[in-house]
């Protein structure tokens, strides 16, 4: 794939490697992709250098306006801060929301977006809708998708918070402790659809 470039700046509040979540685990995995992946926070921050170097940047959805809008960047769409603040309605999601918002507005952007529903829903929030939609990579040496798990009780879930699923998994974890799987079924269904 020639027409990828070697070298790409991922640039989030975070760095990968010092801290775990979606968007660090992006980040990490874009070394599947490209040759050489450098990061950048907004504590090690260099305008100069992806300029001298014409090196393209992928940002974090919002962090799009830590850069001058007269370059060019790549916004990437990892989640809606409006929809996680509709279910958990925290300052934090609130603040996001709104520096996604003011994101969206930034001009000399190409916006691309981890998921169809993130793209329409951006474009319907915030009038940036994602024409490219890029879903985050698996590491095949460590996750083949051949699943030989009959009879496992294994769950592998992302529930950290509530916007995420956190009360459902209790619902889980009683299901399988009273073998009450087909409860659990109807209650998660009920769950999905409010």
């Amino acid at each position: 794939m020639s027409m990828i470039p070697p070298t790409v700046i991922h640039y989030a509040d975070r760095d990968p490697a010092r801290t775990i979540g979606g968007v660090q685990a992006f980040s990490r995995n874009l070394k599947l992709i490209f040759e050489n992946v450098r990061v950048m926070t907004p504590r090690n921050r260099d305008l100069d250098y992806p300029v001298k170097h014409h090196i393209p940047i992928i940002f974090d959805n919002q962090f799009v306006l830590d850069w001058p809008e007269r370059y060019q960047v790549i916004g990437f769409q990892h989640g809606v801060g409006a929809v996680k603040f509709k279910v958990t309605r925290s300052r934090a999601h609130r603040r996001l929301a709104r520096a996604q918002k003011r994101a969206a507005k930034r001009q000399n952007t190409l916006w691309v977006a981890c998921a169809e529903w993130i793209a329409r829903t951006f474009g319907r929030l915030c009038g940036n809708y994602a024409e490219h939609v890029v879903y985050h990579t698996v590491d095949l040496d460590r996750f083949d998708g051949k699943l030989e798990n009959a009879g496992s009780r294994l769950i592998l879930h992302d529930a950290r918070a509530r916007h995420k699923g956190k009360a459902l998994l209790d619902k889980i974890g009683m299901a399988f402790r009273h073998g009450g799987l087909s409860r659990w079924t109807v209650s998660l269904i009920k769950y999905r659809t409010g």
